[in-house]
């Protein structure tokens, strides 16, 4: 069994990264936490989720972003395993990550599917964090860099079947590189998150 501490799945919104991070968890031979963007950004008072809100919101943001990185580090740090359902909402994120996680083993996910199928999903959802064309706005920037340990997609396959993937993958005993890979690279070499 591989000692992954931390599984990140990372895609847009609607991919169906929540319900393979549950999978997992049912899945897994030990217990992993879930901790969701969506559960961070949900903390935040409605007036910097909408359209016109107060214009220290990027401020807020950042702080929401750094604070949500830091815990999942601080978590895997006090020896929990943990699985996160995020969106690389920022290229800067992935520097974020890699600096953030560097003493933990990650297997980093890419979490696929077609763009007509995530709008489709979108429509059905129609969530309160979710305003209209964020599947497509989010479709054209989440994957840039395109490194993964593995990829999913669930316009190709189940949930399930992603989620035994990624069970496989822990089981095989193999060790995840594309952080290591990433870090080889020198990151994104961006500017830093607003």
């Amino acid at each position: 069994m591989s000692d992954v501490q931390i599984i990140l799945l990372n895609g847009p919104t609607c991919a169906g990264k929540t319900s393979i991070a549950r999978l997992i968890q049912k899945r897994s031979s030990v217990p992993r936490l879930l901790m969701q963007i969506d559960t961070f950004v949900s903390m935040l008072p409605e007036r910097y989720l909408t359209p016109g809100c107060p214009n220290d919101r990027p401020c807020v943001v950042a702080q929401l972003r750094q604070g949500f990185h830091g815990s999942i580090a601080a978590m895997a740090a006090q020896g929990n395993r943990v699985i996160v359902d995020t969106v690389r909402a920022e290229p800067c994120w992935l520097d974020e990550w890699l600096e953030a996680f560097r003493p933990f083993s990650v297997l980093f996910v890419g979490v696929f599917a077609d763009l007509p199928d995530l709008e489709q999903r979108e429509a059905r959802r129609q969530r309160w964090d979710d305003a209209p064309g964020t599947a497509r706005r989010q479709f054209h920037t989440v994957h840039q860099d395109d490194v993964y340990d593995i990829r999913l997609d669930t316009s190709r396959e189940s949930c399930e079947t992603c989620a035994n993937r990624v069970i496989d993958f822990l089981r095989s005993g193999r060790s995840p590189s594309a952080f290591d890979r990433l870090r080889e690279q020198g990151g994104m070499h961006s500017n830093s998150c607003r």
